[in-house]
């Protein structure tokens, strides 16, 4: 921090641990604003630069006319990226069909709000989103993203999938479920400047010792505007 550097800013504290602020000055020049809880600016101009919002770690700079975003309120996407069942097993070790291989569907749900509850979680499985349907195939790219739009502070996520083996005449028959969990760290400023994680494997519920089935995925995270919350 640079000391004789002032940043002037009024604030609302909606709770304890959710307060916003509204950038109104740099070292006496009037700005834009936006929110934000700790940074620093130069001495002798008008950039400053954000180190954190909200307690959350960010890399963002700005100068005059400026906004900055609360990164409580954020996007998170999840990628579904492959899927391999070679060995067209079902969640019991049977086999999907005698004379061809699955025709797998995923549905997920993207938890936020008690990612380390209990499967299924808070939600029915009912309520799940369809990701991805395919037949006949038991190893391939998906390539699907699960979209959240997150408007109160989150650490940690949950993408939850269940694969179906479908079937014209009888009933679904469950193949595998799975639980994708990672830690919510850096926000990017927006989709622009957002990273995608490394390719990270899925934890399955019934297929955690060879023969195994295995799903892949990858998340990125980035910031919105408020205006685009309307519940917040």
């Amino acid at each position: 921090m640079f000391p004789e550097s002032v940043l002037v800013f009024v604030g609302l504290c909606i709770t304890a641990v959710s307060c916003q602020f509204q950038i109104t000055s740099v070292n006496g020049r009037p700005t834009n604003g936006g929110s934000f809880s700790s940074g620093s600016a130069n001495d002798g101009g008008s950039q400053f630069s954000i180190t954190s919002v909200n307690g959350r770690p960010v890399s963002t700079s700005g100068s005059l006319g400026s906004t900055l975003l609360d990164t409580n309120l954020m996007r998170i996407e999840v990628e579904l990226v492959r899927f391999e069942n070679p060995q067209s097993l079902m969640f019991d070790g049977r086999f999907c069909d005698t004379a061809s291989k699955c025709d797998p569907k995923f549905t997920a749900d993207l938890d936020t709000v008690a990612p380390q509850a209990n499967w299924p979680g808070v939600k029915p499985l009912s309520t799940w989103q369809p990701v991805f349907e395919t037949t006949n195939q038991d190893v391939f790219n998906i390539n699907r993203p699960v979209i959240r739009d997150v408007c109160a502070g989150a650490s940690v996520a949950n993408l939850r999938v269940q694969v179906n083996d479908i079937d014209d005449v009888t009933q679904p028959d469950l193949i595998d479920e799975f639980e994708c969990v990672f830690d919510i760290g850096r926000v990017a400023p927006d989709a622009f400047t957002a990273m995608w994680s490394t390719i990270t494997e899925c934890r399955s519920r019934y297929h955690s010792q060879p023969p195994t089935v295995r799903l892949f995925y990858r998340h990125r995270e980035y910031a919105l505007p408020r205006s685009q919350f309307v519940n917040c």
